[in-house]
């Protein structure tokens, strides 16, 4: 009998980070101590305890906004080391202004996208329309004013009857 290499295949369970998970190290990182040094292997560790689960440090370290907290924290430390003094917090004011300006940038992002659609709509009506014999000057000419009551369903034309004061006339 032949001995048989029995290996076992161990399968780990990668998981990749979620975007709260991101932020929620980079909060854990935010909050600890500028007067103690933050190492990856901390890092690690605070997303250990805190998740449960034990991402890389190269995993972490990818993610941006991870690392600049980490950053963030080693610059910090470098000043507390050199002054013996805890680096100033920022100004609530501007840590609103950055959310603010964060959003314009999201929402300039989104409208930039629905003015594109909207030039495609355009291009394929306009191809459409010249394509069943429509003539540019037709597509060019300006829009009617529509007459009030086509428009609005609920509004009767007003009568010699109902523009009398009082309303109802008495018979």
């Amino acid at each position: 009998m032949t001995k048989m290499n029995k290996r076992k295949v161990h399968r780990n369970e990668r998981r990749r980070l979620t975007s709260d998970e991101i932020k929620l190290i980079a909060t854990l990182i935010k909050g600890q101590a500028a007067g103690g040094a933050l190492t990856w292997i901390d890092v690690v560790g605070l997303g250990e305890t805190n998740i449960g689960y034990k991402w890389t440090r190269q995993t972490l370290q990818a993610q941006a906004k991870i690392k600049d907290a980490y950053d963030k924290h080693g610059r910090d430390y470098k000043e507390y080391r050199a002054t013996g003094k805890r680096p100033r917090t920022r100004a609530p004011e501007s840590v609103v202004s950055e959310q603010k300006l964060d959003k314009a940038h999201v929402d300039i992002a989104e409208l930039r996208e629905t003015i594109r659609k909207y030039d495609e709509l355009l291009f394929t009506y306009l191809h459409n329309a010249l394509r069943h014999g429509i003539s540019a000057e037709q597509l060019g000419a300006p829009l009617l004013k529509p007459f009030r009551a086509q428009s609005d369903r609920n509004v009767k034309p007003a009568t010699r009857r109902n523009s009398k004061k009082g309303g109802a006339t008495g018979s």
